[in-house]
C-alpha cells in the first residue's frame, strides 16, 4: 500500500506542474506525503531501530498535512477531478492514521526490534 500512494503522490505532482495552476501548499502536501513514504519504507526496510519514534512522529504531521490539504481542495468538491482529489486524500489519511496505528502494536514492535516485549498485565500494573 505504501509503494502505491508514493505511485499517486509522484502523479499528483506531475499533475499539478502540467497544470501550473496549483497552489503552493498542496504542492507541499504532495512532496511532504512522497517524501515521508519513502523515507518510512527507508527505516522499515533497514530497520533503523532509532529512527522508530521519528517515523511515528513524521507521519502524524504528514496527516497533518494532508488533512489540510483536504480542506484546501474542498473547494472543487463538484467537479469530478476535485471529487477524487477528496476521497484520494481522505483515504490516505486513513491509510496513514491505520498505518501509525500499526506501528505502534506489539506485533510491529516485536518484528521491528526483534525481540520479545511482554505486555503488561493488569495484575503487574
Amino acid at each position: 500500500m505504501n509503494t502505491v500512494i508514493i505511485l499517486i503522490a509522484l502523479w499528483s505532482l506531475y499533475r499539478l506542474y502540467v497544470q501550473s495552476s496549483s497552489e503552493m501548499l498542496t504542492a507541499l502536501a504532495h512532496w511532504t506525503l512522497l517524501g515521508g513514504m519513502l523515507i518510512s519504507n527507508l527505516i522499515i526496510v533497514i530497520k533503523a531501530r532509532p529512527l522508530w519514534k521519528f517515523m511515528r512522529a513524521m507521519l502524524y504531521v504528514v496527516v497533518l498535512l494532508q488533512a489540510l490539504n483536504l480542506m484546501i481542495i474542498a473547494k472543487d468538491f463538484l467537479t469530478l477531478t476535485g471529487f477524487l482529489a477528496m476521497v484520494y486524500s481522505l483515504v490516505v489519511i486513513v491509510y496513514l492514521i491505520g498505518f501509525r496505528g500499526y506501528l505502534n502494536s506489539h506485533v510491529f514492535f516485536e518484528w521491528f526490534m526483534g525481540k520479545y516485549v511482554k505486555k503488561k498485565t493488569e495484575e503487574e500494573l
